[in-house]
């Protein structure tokens, strides 16, 4: 998305799932860039993200999983992909993170917040339902998050997988499609 968006090749972003963020705070094995979300702020294209899998690192198999990590919460998503979930402090980082990068744009950013959990495993009464650490991640980007007119943070009392979730996000960029487009023929 990153190299489309700086190429020109798309108008806007609509970024879901942001669960590279885990992997680069904690060491799992997709991690994204430092320069994640630099093309978004470089290029003003209306922008809207949530936080879709930041409860979960990737790791292998199981037997890769770090020695220090072994103690985690871990769920064997396949014989491949070992998921750990995160902690408060390091979704208090990906918060900080995430604020951070989504100040340096300019143009039209939402970022929407799942208040019912950030993946099918973030539920109640399943096995990565952590709302201390979800909240950790909120509470850090609203400290650190400088919001504006063109920059909001929304909250929605659903979980990431709700269509209800997925259409309000869909209907934003939409929106900021519109707007965007006008402020660019002024």
């Amino acid at each position: 998305m990153e190299r489309l968006v700086a190429q020109g090749m798309l108008r806007g972003g609509l970024d879901v799932t942001t669960t590279e963020f885990c992997d680069f705070v904690a060491g799992g094995i997709f991690p994204c860039t430092a320069e994640r979300l630099e093309s978004i702020a470089q290029t003003g294209v209306p922008y809207v993200g949530s936080c879709g899998g930041l409860d979960m690192v990737n790791f292998g198999a199981i037997e890769t999983v770090p020695e220090h990590y072994r103690d985690r919460v871990l769920l064997q998503h396949n014989p491949f992909i070992t998921l750990m979930r995160t902690t408060p402090a390091e979704c208090r980082q990906i918060g900080h993170i995430i604020g951070e990068r989504l100040n340096r744009c300019d143009g039209p950013v939402r970022f929407y917040y799942p208040e019912g959990g950030f993946s099918q495993l973030d539920c109640p009464g399943q096995p990565f339902h952590d709302p201390a650490a979800d909240s950790a991640f909120r509470d850090a980007l609203l400290d650190t998050l400088r919001q504006t007119k063109q920059r909001r943070f929304i909250s929605l009392p659903l979980t990431i997988n709700d269509p209800a979730f997925a259409q309000a996000m869909a209907d934003e960029l939409t929106q900021l499609f519109r707007e965007h487009e006008h402020y660019a023929k002024n």
